[in-house]
């Protein structure tokens, strides 16, 4: 299995971290955590074809998770490719995406229901991956959801635990703890709220990913990694582009 942090910044690109995109091949299948706004772009530079993709799996409904997603559907019904699941957290959003890809002149091809869609909390299993999904806190003020998700596919178990409260007390342990790899963000919290939980987890390894502008910076980049050596497991910061095969 091969994942790739195309995309590992915050909700305002940066110059060298556009915002959350990681995409998955496992099983000879490709899937996307989250799909920000130059996702087709950034996929192509890596020779990934975006109408390849088996489904893509938005972990809350903010533009820099879900951006880049009504071009990605614009381009699979355009190209006619095999139907694509999308798995929401909010299914208000359907209406609006398919309005916007009818104006561009694809109505009639919409009608041959070219997605299918799934509530994140129903999970999602093609036997290939499975996805089950944890709720968290990132958008309660607002009372819309937003989850983690703990991933099973060829017999490894990762976590991505998609943005947090801002202490990081809704920090998803249930689907995190006895897994391969976590991939947690860290813009909305510092490192000593997280440092609890990653103390007790029990995991493989650690990507730190959605970086803050705090901690794109480089100085600080070295203070967290002399910190996390204390830590039973390796911990990476993530970079567009990078490459993990587990």
């Amino acid at each position: 299995m091969k994942i790739i942090t195309l995309g590992t910044g915050h909700g305002s690109a940066t110059a060298t971290h556009m915002s959350s995109i990681t995409c998955l091949e496992c099983g000879g299948k490709t899937y996307l955590i989250d799909c920000a706004d130059g996702t087709d772009a950034v996929m192509m530079q890596k020779h990934l074809n975006p109408s390849d993709l088996t489904a893509v799996f938005i972990t809350h409904m903010h533009l820099d998770h879900t951006g880049g997603l009504p071009v990605i559907m614009k381009r699979n019904v355009k190209e006619e490719a095999a139907r694509m699941t999308i798995v929401l957290p909010d299914m208000e959003l359907i209406p609006c995406m398919e309005q916007w890809i009818a104006l561009q002149g694809f109505a009639e091809q919409l009608k041959k229901e070219p997605f299918i869609y799934r509530d994140s909390k129903e999970g999602y299993d093609d036997g290939n991956l499975k996805l089950t999904a944890q709720a968290t806190e990132h958008l309660a003020s607002t009372g819309k959801p937003s989850y983690a998700y703990r991933i099973e596919t060829e017999n490894k178990i990762l976590c991505f635990t998609g943005d947090l409260r801002g202490d990081c007390q809704d920090f998803p342990f249930a689907a995190a703890n006895n897994t391969d790899l976590v991939v947690s963000e860290l813009t909305h919290f510092r490192l000593e709220h997280i440092w609890p939980y990653l103390e007790k987890l029990q995991t493989q390894a650690l990507i730190f990913n959605h970086l803050g502008n705090w901690s794109q910076v480089p100085e600080e980049q070295e203070r967290i990694k002399e910190k996390c050596k204390a830590l039973p497991y390796p911990v990476t910061l993530a970079y567009d582009g990078m490459e993990i095969t587990l």
